[in-house]
This record gives C-alpha cells, structure tokens and sequence, in this order.
C-alpha cells in the first residue's frame, strides 16, 4: 500500500535540490561540472526517479533541463523508505592489509519533498596504521513545479 502511495507521488517529477548534495550513486565529472570546466550551481541541478517496478527505478540527473546521466537503482520498501541495496567493499589481505567500507542510502517523502539519507562505515589498517570512518548525510528536493 504505502509502496504504491510513494511511487505515484515521486515517479517521474522532477526534484531540485533544497539543503545539501549527496547522490546514491556514482556519478560521472560531469554531474559536479559543465562543459566549460565550472562549478555547477547546485539550484541547478534537478533529479528524476522513475520506478519500473517496486524493487527497481532509475534516477536520472539534469542540467538545466539538460539530460546529464541516469542509472538504475535496485532496492526494497520498508519502513516507510526504498533502500537501495547496500554496498559492502572488504580488503581481506589479513595481517598486512585489511578494511571495509560499507555505504547505505535510502530515500523517503516528507510533507511534500523526497529526502535521501546516505550512510557510510569505513575501516582499514595496513601494516602498522589505521583508520576509521562514519558518516552520514541528508538531501531534500522539492518539486520543480
């Protein structure tokens, strides 16, 4: 039910960014700059999310109502949210080398604009060194219209 609700208000409008930028998948240079090499404002950049079925949509990124680049998204409803599915990198070359990065996002309705969450957990070491990551970050868009 709540599928259905979700994806008859987000299908195929098209979203502006509001407060922050983080994009649920990889994105080639030219979502970040034009064809003169420059900085793209970020009020001008727009999203759309078309779902083909309830486990897979495609978001598609524009320029000033240029097209830029789309990819497809795989992913469940629950609780409320699509989650894409996750991504998990492990570097097993234990003892000398070894880490992880997972990353988890996930996009929602709130009143009237789509949110995307995005998540990550990194951890590595080689030889005598380390580190360690967390993070999160948050997108609103709102309808173009």
């Amino acid at each position: 039910q709540y599928q259905e609700i979700f994806i008859t208000k987000v299908d195929g409008l098209l979203l502006n960014l509001r407060v922050g930028f983080r994009f649920p998948v990889n994105y080639p240079e030219t979502a970040w700059r034009d064809k003169n090499n420059e900085r793209i404002d970020l009020k001008e950049k727009w999203i759309r999310i078309e779902f083909q079925s309830q486990k897979l949509s495609t978001i598609s990124m524009y320029h000033n109502d240029k097209f830029v680049f789309s990819k497809k998204i795989h992913g469940k409803f629950k609780n409320g949210y699509f989650y894409l599915r996750p991504k998990i990198y492990i570097l097993p070359l234990f003892p000398l080398i070894f880490g992880y990065n997972f990353e988890r996002a996930r996009i929602g309705i709130s009143d009237d604009n789509l949110i995307i969450d995005f998540t990550v957990n990194r951890w590595g070491f080689a030889i005598a060194a380390g580190s360690s990551d967390k993070g999160y970050s948050s997108s609103i868009y709102r309808n173009k219209n």
